[in-house]
């Protein structure tokens, strides 16, 4: 579980002894036992949907709920229908519950939310109404439970029939009830729930508010009261001082605000209430605000509406005097307060809401361009309140270079966008700091983009990766598998790095002239160099560097120049300046770039500003080339000049990374990453808390860009071919509107000229007999020039754009589910990024259609300069055809020259959205790429649902024209990147899942491949382009190990070196949650009876009655080369199965299996027999035909010269 943990753990363990159904996200495994020996169900959805069920069943439920936007609709559903269900939420999801019709307690600490959780429970269960607790305590604090025989005294069963408490109930009920009503009842068919109008709603709401929750401030003080009898602790609704007579009256919800009270004075008398209930408002509350001349709330700020302001408006409203409400975020400040109260007092106050601790400006501030700012809020508003003078002095840390990000901005563009503005006046001027203010900047929800490549949240780390270079083989694995882009790379020549160092070294004001001409020389003997000591270097040095292969190369060339010695050490001199600036730069000698065909060399650094000490790279490296050091200064500064020498240094060339990705044996996302035009699609760190997500998106936005950037290149081609085309017509028709010249004449002129140079305009002027050129159409002249310019302003756009950067090659849309990744003010993506809360499809669709419709412009300038390229132009026909354009009217060139937009999202999206909505989007045609991530950790409950409905959640899908599908992972590389390519090349829509699993510090690539292996994630790639009219010829599953089989086969080894074992084992799911630490506490070893432990896949292949006597289980080969068995949870079992039935669906589907095998292939050998029999039937007949044809003509020439010559002998001539 992740926050509130132990808290949220002790109040588990209550739950599931008194509750029946209880919504926890996360939850364990193991819950604990109700005391009836009956099964607590657990629901891990986070969501209030299944314990409304349970309690409208008759059972006692409870809900724990994190960040869930849609409590509101649920706790109003459960008030209609009186359903006493306990729910639990924290305090920055207050507002989504006041408007619930629940009762509402505040717990402060654990000791208090076990306790009011009892209370709440015994009050639901009589008053009919829900109740809420709002938790502010400490995640961390603990409590003991209650004595449980005095729990079930207080609370008694769910099933015990009760005397009914109020009159309107035992009109409803009778005299008795179940102390949980069954209201969902096989035995009473009601309808429950049922929709009303209007006025009938109305109704509804009049009676349950003067017949339910009018009661439940009356059951609250039998509940407390009974409680501290039983218990003895007495709990109030609120605590008071000062409340015996009239004054000022502050009521607040924290402790804190009764501190910061102490050393306040005020003129009238002060009154203080904090609140323990909070609806409905207390009656002592009621009671005590008669006497109060104004009243003023003061809390903790946890959203934008004041929560306790909001209640008192509403309980308080018939009182006359005035109520004024006042926030804070950090701290109630005395100062602060005391002016509050004292305006307050005197009716001076005009706001609405009151921030005590959020200023606005600073009179001061240590940094200059935050000063220009201030300067500027203060002149334009100087009603706001500025930083107090008591604000703690200090400084904030800034990194100790500017980053590169900067130092590339071309600053233009609106104020808000400019990372520049945002990093002198944002960035590190957030939470913590002594410089955050609430200027203007903070009212607009937007960041620059690549703030996370300012390196804010790169300071936290304490230890950095340094590379051993003598391990390593370049194989790109690190670079994969980096979630903050911190591990820059490079592939490069010896020749390149000396030029490039020639250049850095003339602008430190070195002059070089006798080094420059022997560049090619040089790189040639330091080829031959590292050739020779390849083996020798690595043995020698951990961190190789360039310096360690140029020094000894430089020393043979001068010994083979035979230079003189003014020269030599003119060339020593020259080269010492430029090692000084390329020497740094580590070096990789690997076989695999520097060969016998290539001798380029690797180097891979460490992005100061980027990294955040997560080990991941440590952690997947196969060669182990990486150790994990504490970061001292000297390591420190070592990196920060490493990365600034690999800033400079020229890219990875593009024939390099094409070769590579030609190369079958090396990774083509490892080849991208080489660039840093792609590898820096994402930057920066982030929260390390998600790196697998990161890591995934970090892949998908580096194809976008290889695929964007090609789009880019073909279009500017084009438009440079259209403008020299234009160029080209308007040069003819002015070449042709020249007048004629007789040669005589213009002859003559020119004798007459005394001049040496002369324009064109004076030798026209003096020819005679000219004959006029033809006229020229101004009308045509400007359009073709206005198009031109059109043209011209487009090409600019795209190379530079309105920032100075260029137009995105795609634009992204974030689902809410991925928050984490767009938090403030951390921002790796370098593209326009929206993040939704809601129906992410339709705000998808509408993002896309605004996007086409603003790049349809562009596009109908392309096409009218494609007509006019032709002289095929003609307004009145052309201009209504191109302004009407559309998406469906584009060819595919042209809907190629859109940038896509990429939602991206997490496997919860394809769950909470309707398939009709998604589909509705992915059906036009259009340039949307959905990506779905999926950690594959469902809840404990959940996991068979996942397993069965994730693999096929893309099955509804299939069925729709030129939607390309498919699931990939990083246990097969060049499948996920062939995967996204192809559906960044398309125009239409794509949707794919992807494996993204969370591991914040261990190897992801070995849970890639045992979630591959397990069958717990199934790689798919469905085409809908591919021939064939059947779904089996377009989805293929072939890249899937063991694709014949149902399970995947691996060899386990085991024993000791003198005697080995191994055993031929078939993976499960059951394989794949053990490693999950949320599920690791449900298995345990297996020593029992040995006969009875079968593998998982044994277990699942056996009759249902057979099981029985059978126990499932996994191996596991221990530290002392031990096999062990571990028995598996039914739960994971039953996803095991589901897994197995899902993969053998699709295989079904793919053509991969199909029922009787063996009767077809009889049936299809029988068919091609009986065809073969026919055929060789009907030639043998055609040529018995044949035969019997020849035949008879030959007889019948026969007889024709028997009768001839017959005749001939008789003498007859006829």
């Amino acid at each position: 579980m992740k926050a509130n943990n132990t808290a949220r753990q002790i109040w588990l363990q209550l739950e599931a002894t008194i509750s029946e159904g209880v919504s926890l996200p996360d939850a364990p495994a193991i819950t604990g036992q109700h005391p009836s020996g009956r099964q607590v169900h657990m629901d891990s959805s986070g969501e209030l949907a299944f314990i409304l069920g349970v309690s409208a069943g008759g059972l006692r439920t409870a809900a724990w709920l994190n960040n869930q936007n849609q409590a509101l609709t649920a706790l109003q559903q459960a008030t209609r229908q009186l359903l006493p269900i306990i729910v639990v939420i924290e305090p920055g999801q207050s507002r989504l519950v006041m408007d619930s019709g629940a009762f509402v307690l505040r717990a402060t600490n654990a000791r208090e939310l076990i306790d009011l959780t009892l209370i709440a429970h015994y009050v639901a269960e009589r008053a009919l109404v829900p109740g809420v607790l709002i938790y502010a305590g400490d995640p961390l604090d603990s409590a003991y439970l209650p004595d449980q025989r005095l729990i079930q005294q207080y609370l008694g069963d769910a099933d015990d029939r009760i005397a009914v408490p109020t009159e309107a109930q035992q009109m409803l009920f009778g005299k008795t009830r179940r102390r949980i009503p069954r209201q969902f009842h096989p035995d009473i068919p009601v309808m429950s729930g049922v929709a009303k109008s209007p006025a009938g709603l109305a109704y509804e709401s009049a009676a349950r508010q003067a017949f339910f929750s009018a009661t439940v401030d009356e059951f609250l003080e039998a509940a407390r009261a009974e409680f501290a009898t039983l218990f003895g602790t007495q709990y109030q609704a609120l605590k008071g001082k000062n409340t015996e007579r009239g004054g000022l009256l502050l009521v607040s919800d924290a402790p804190e605000v009764w501190m910061a009270t102490e050393e306040i004075k005020t003129k009238s008398r002060l009154m203080q209430v904090e609140l323990h209930q909070l609806q409905p408002v207390p009656l002592a509350l009621k009671k005590v605000a008669e006497k109060a001349t104004t009243v003023v709330s003061v809390e903790a700020s946890h959203s934008s509406i004041p929560v306790l302001a909001r209640l008192l408006q509403a309980g308080l409203a018939y009182h006359s005097a005035p109520v004024y409400a006042a926030s804070y975020v950090h701290s109630p400040e005395a100062m602060a307060l005391q002016d509050f109260l004292q305006k307050a007092e005197e009716r001076k106050i005009t706001e609405s809401l009151v921030w005590l601790d959020v200023p606005y400006y600073l009179d001061h501030s240590n940094y200059p361009k935050k000063q220009v700012l201030m300067q500027d809020v203060q002149r334009a508003y100087p009603n706001l309140k500025p930083a107090p003078a008591t604000a703690k002095e200090g400084t904030t840390r800034l990194p100790d270079r500017i980053p590169m990000v900067l130092r590339k901005s071309k600053d233009l563009g609106p104020a808000y966008a400019r990372t520049t503005h945002f990093y002198d006046t944002t960035a590190f001027f957030y939470e913590g700091s002594n410089e955050w203010t609430a200027d203007p900047f903070q009212a607009m929800p937007v960041m620059p983009p690549a703030t996370a490549a300012l390196g804010r949240e790169a300071m936290q780390r304490t230890k950095l990766p340094v590379l051993d270079t003598s391990r390593c083989t370049g194989c790109g694995e690190c670079l994969i598998h980096c979630p903050h882009s911190a591990l820059p790379s490079l592939v490069t020549n010896f020749e390149t790095l000396l030029q490039s160092g020639i250049q850095q070294a003339q602008l430190r004001g070195h002059v070089i002239t006798q080094l420059f001409p022997q560049i090619k020389n040089l790189a040639k003997v330091a080829n031959s160099y590292a050739s020779a000591h390849q083996q020798a270097l690595n043995s020698k040095h951990q961190e190789l560097t360039i310096a360690h292969l140029l020094t000894p190369a430089f020393e043979d060339f001068l010994i083979r120049g035979k230079h003189t010695e003014e020269r030599e050490n003119s060339l020593r001199q020259e080269f010492n300046a430029v090692l000084d600036v390329i020497g740094p730069l580590p070096a990789v000698i690997t076989a695999r770039f520097f060969n016998d065909s290539t001798k380029e060399l690797f180097s891979l650094n460490i992005a100061p500003h980027a990294c955040t000490g997560c080990s991941i790279c440590a952690a997947v490296c196969p060669e182990d080339a990486f150790r994990m050091e504490e970061e001292t200064p000297a390591l420190h500064t070592r990196i920060q000049r490493q990365f600034a020498l690999w800033e400079q240094v020229p890219d990875t060339s593009g024939d390099t990374i094409q070769q590579l990705m030609d190369d079958t044996s090396y990774p083509s996302l490892a080849a991208l990453m080489l660039s840093r035009n792609y590898y820096e699609s994402l930057t920066g760190a982030s929260d390390p808390a998600h790196a697998g997500v990161k890591t995934i998106i970090h892949l998908i936005t580096s194809v976008a860009e290889v695929s964007g950037q090609q789009a880019s290149r073909t279009l500017l081609k084009q438009l440079d071919s259209l403008s020299e085309a234009i160029k080209s017509q308007l040069n003819s028709e002015l070449s042709s509107a020249l007048p004629e010249v007789d040669v005589a004449t213009l002859s003559g002129s020119l004798d007459q000229i005394q001049t040496a140079h002369l324009t064109l305009d004076e030798l026209l002027a003096r020819g005679s007999n000219k004959k006029s050129g033809h006229l020229l159409d101004k009308a045509v002249l400007q359009r073709k020039l206005g198009l031109l310019r059109q043209l011209e302003d487009l090409g600019e756009l795209i190379t530079s754009g309105i920032s100075g950067e260029g137009r995105a090659r795609y634009t992204v849309a974030l689902d809410h589910s991925l928050h984490e990744v767009a938090t403030f003010p951390v921002n790796s993506f370098t593209v326009p990024v929206m993040t939704f809360n809601g129906n992410t499809p339709g705000m998808a669709l509408g993002l896309v259609r605004a996007h086409i419709r603003h790049l349809l412009d562009n596009i109908k300038i392309i096409r009218r300069a494609g007509l006019e390229q032709n002289n095929q132009y003609n307004p009145i026909i052309h201009d209504a055809q191109i302004v009407g354009l559309t998406w469906e009217d584009l060819t595919e060139a042209e809907k190629a020259m859109v940038p896509p937009l990429l939602l991206i999202t997490r496997q919860s999206f394809l769950d909470r959205q309707s398939s009709s909505s998604l589909a509705g989007l992915l059906d036009q045609g259009l340039p949307v790429k959905v990506f779905v991530l999926d950690e594959v950790k469902p809840g404990f409950d959940q996991a068979a649902t996942h397993l069965a409905f994730g693999p096929l959640s893309l099955a509804p899908y299939l069925g729709l024209q030129s939607v390309q599908a498919g699931q990939f992972s990083l246990a097969n590389p060049d499948h996920l990147f062939n995967g996204l390519f192809h559906a960044m090349g398309k125009p239409g829509a794509a949707l794919l899942r992807l494996l993204a699993p969370d591991v914040p510090h261990g190897n992801p690539q070995l849970l890639h491949q045992l979630a591959s292996e397990t069958r717990t994630w199934v790689l798919l790639d469905y085409q809908p382009d591919r021939p064939g009219q059947l779904i089996m010829s377009r989805l293929h599953l072939q890249e899937n190990p063991d694709l014949e089989n149902e399970w995947v086969h691996r060899i386990i080894h085991y024993g000791t070196e003198d005697e080995p074992q191994e055993v031929d084992y078939e993976m499960t799911p059951a394989d794949w949650f053990y490693v999950q630490p949320e599920y690791r506490s449900g298995y345990s070893p297996w020593m029992d009876n040995a006969d009875q432990a079968v593998p998982v896949a044994t277990y699942l292949r056996q009759d249902p009655q057979d099981r029985r006597s059978m126990v499932p289980v996994i191996f596991r080969v221990n530290d002392q080369g031990e096999l062990v068995k571990y028995s598996v949870p039914a739960v994971i079992v039953k996803a095991a199965a589901a897994a197995g039935r899902s993969w053998q669906l699709l295989r079904e589907i793919g053509g991969e299996l199909t029922e009787f095998p063996e009767k077809l292939q009889k049936k299809v050998a029988s068919e091609m027999k009986e065809q073969y029999e026919k055929e060789k039937a009907n030639m043998i007949e055609q040529n018995e035909q044949q035969i019997r044809e020849l035949e008879a003509v030959h007889l019948e020439k026969m007889r024709a010269q028997i009768k001839s010559k017959l005749m001939q002998m008789a003498g007859w001539n006829g």
